[in-house]
């Protein structure tokens, strides 16, 4: 074990943490499958089914939305490197369903 003058948030200060938001519930009425459908057609990157939908991209970042069971509501999370990549992941996620894209938009700002 060695000992260094410079601490370790020193170190990792040129590595910038990731972007991710917290879980966020949007009021949805609409047929929230059918939204769901839109957008695993339309996502782009590797898109996997569990709990609604969750694409993986390319360079690490993700975006998942699925349907709440308890309420008129959908809610959606997304990871990037930066708050402007994740602002492009969920232009890129959600490119077929504006209305959404612009509630989620406005919780991360």
């Amino acid at each position: 074990l060695t000992s260094h003058a410079t601490s370790l948030a020193a170190l990792l200060r040129p590595f910038p943490w990731p972007a991710i938001t917290p879980d966020l519930r949007i009021g949805f009425k609409g047929n929230a499958s059918e939204v769901i459908e839109i957008i695993a057609r339309s996502c782009g990157g590797g898109v996997e089914r569990l709990d609604g939908i969750r694409a993986q991209y390319e360079d690490g970042a993700w975006a998942l939305a699925r349907a709440s069971i308890t309420e008129p509501a959908m809610t959606f999370r997304m990871e990037g490197r930066d708050r402007e990549h994740l602002l492009s992941i969920v232009d890129r996620f959600l490119q077929e369903v504006p209305e959404l894209k612009r509630q989620v938009k406005a919780r991360i700002a």
